[in-house]
């Protein structure tokens, strides 16, 4: 046998195999991984060293010299399928290798990092245009092909095509330019004129946006690049959203901005970082004009956070006796209605079966009581806090909650919930939440302690109602 041959044959039926294996196990370890260039060994397993194999066969064992130039029609078969081969063979390879400089340079990086700026996109336009031009090469090379005329036509068919398709082309490369700036992306919020959304899909033609009312705007990408557009969020950039507000001349501007801070501070989507901003910048007709500025995580949510906003500053501005105008601008009565909070309270204390119509002091203790009004979800009491008023609802709901924010119980009409650290003083351990809303009654733990020091009968209620609510507690804790 003649030696020339003897390491292709081996190469053939025992180095390739063995490699097959090698390259495959060495493939399933990447995968495992989820490392990036395990398409490209499996890319070299699958194409380039199978096509080597058969061009080694073809070339060093048959004898067929791809390599060889003539006219096709004096080619034998087996030339040709030898060129076919290492055509196939470089075309695979090169394809590796720009698969594998794509998974080095997309794997992921700081975003600070220019090569974390690339879009995939342009990426992928890249490696197609240097295989194209690598195929043109290798069929000059192997096929001495004359090229020339080729591009030639080419050159001119490209021409009178873009004549034809100017339209169409200029969104495609406004496209490709907004892209390759990665100025946005999808799920970021535009406002492109009178338009507003967010981005649910990106093409080379057109940008589409979903409005706040569910409709799809569809902006073509060559309007986009001329016209002046606003990123309104993204993951990396959070939505601002101010709010204005009037208060009464008669309410101190430091007790409003503290109040406005203190509800805003309490909406859970509001961000801590950038830090949220009130000022007083007017001073109007109707009252004394602040501006709120907040940030959400994104655009989306800016109208719920601003409606829910809004229905807790009413609430607190009433507790804290703060005249609020609101966003109609009314303006303010100058005289208050007569509130029968007394009446109500007495009405309260006698319908939760503790105090007796005949007790002594119940209209002094109905008169130290008072009615709250709270929003959705407001905390009445905080866990780690001292109390000094004991609640009850007259309507709406109250809800004990442990510090895991799981709901122990929950209050309603004439229901009270009292514990022996309310009357000692003690530090709360649960808290106190409203429900849907909850109008509350407000009793002074002082002016109970005073009734109960001079009246057995309802000290020993109390102290009944107090074990009762420990057993309840115990069975759900």
């Amino acid at each position: 046998m003649d030696n020339n041959i003897i390491l292709p044959i081996l190469f053939v039926i025992v180095v390739y195999p063995l490699m097959t294996v090698a390259l495959s196990e060495f493939q399933r370890g990447l995968e495992q991984r989820n490392s990036p260039y395990t398409r490209v060994i499996l890319q070299l397993q699958l194409t380039v060293l199978p096509s080597l194999a058969i061009y080694i066969a073809l070339s060093k064992i048959a004898g067929f010299d791809a390599m060889h130039q003539a006219n096709l029609a004096d080619l034998s078969a087996g030339v040709i399928l030898a060129k076919i081969v290492l055509t196939t063979m470089w075309i695979f390879s090169i394809n590796t290798v720009l698969t594998a400089l794509n998974a080095f340079i997309t794997q992921p990086r700081p975003n600070a990092s220019f090569l974390a700026n690339i879009p995939g996109l342009l990426l992928d336009l890249l490696r197609l245009m240097l295989v194209l031009l690598a195929a043109a090469i290798i069929v000059s090379t192997i096929w001495g092909a004359d090229l020339q005329g080729a591009l030639v036509g080419l050159g001119v068919g490209g021409i009178v095509l873009g004549l034809a398709l100017q339209d169409t082309l200029s969104a495609v490369f406004a496209g490709l330019s907004m892209v390759s700036t990665r100025t946005f992306k999808e799920g970021d919020w535009l406002s492109v004129g009178e338009t507003q959304g967010q981005i649910t899909a990106m093409d080379w033609r057109s940008v589409t946006l979903k409005t706040e009312t569910m409709t799809l705007a569809v902006v073509p990408n060559s309007a986009l690049a001329q016209a002046t557009f606003v990123v309104l969020s993204s993951e990396t950039q959070p939505f601002g959203e101010e709010i204005e507000l009037i208060y009464s001349y008669d309410d101190a501007p430091e007790k409003v901005i503290d109040i406005i801070i203190q509800v805003a501070n309490s909406i859970p989507d509001v961000m801590h970082t950038p830090i949220l901003e009130v000022e007083l910048i007017d001073y109007m007709d109707q009252g004394i004009k602040y501006e709120l500025m907040f940030f959400v995580p994104d655009r989306g949510l800016a109208w719920k956070v601003r409606s829910d906003f809004l229905r807790k500053l009413w609430y607190a501005s009433n507790r804290a006796g703060l005249k609020l105008a609101g966003s109609q601008n009314r303006y303010f009565q100058t005289t208050e209605k007569p509130k029968d909070d007394s009446a109500k309270c007495l009405q309260q204390l006698l319908g939760t079966g503790i105090f007796d119509t005949d007790m002594a002091g119940l209209d002094k203790l109905a008169d130290s009581a008072k009615i709250i009004e709270y929003g959705y979800h407001e905390t009445i009491e905080k866990s780690g806090s001292v109390s000094t008023y004991i609640y009850f609802p007259i309507d709406g709901s109250i809800d004990i909650i442990d510090n895991n924010e799981n709901i122990l119980d929950t209050l309603k009409n004439g229901k009270i919930f009292i514990t022996r650290q309310t009357l000692t003083r003690a530090p709360r351990t649960l808290n106190l939440r409203s429900g849907d809303f909850a109008s509350v009654v407000a009793l002074p733990i002082s002016a109970l302690l005073e009734i109960t020091s001079n009246d057995v009968t309802i000290a020993t209620r109390i102290e009944r109602l107090i074990e009762l609510t420990q057993i309840s507690l115990k069975s759900k804790l």
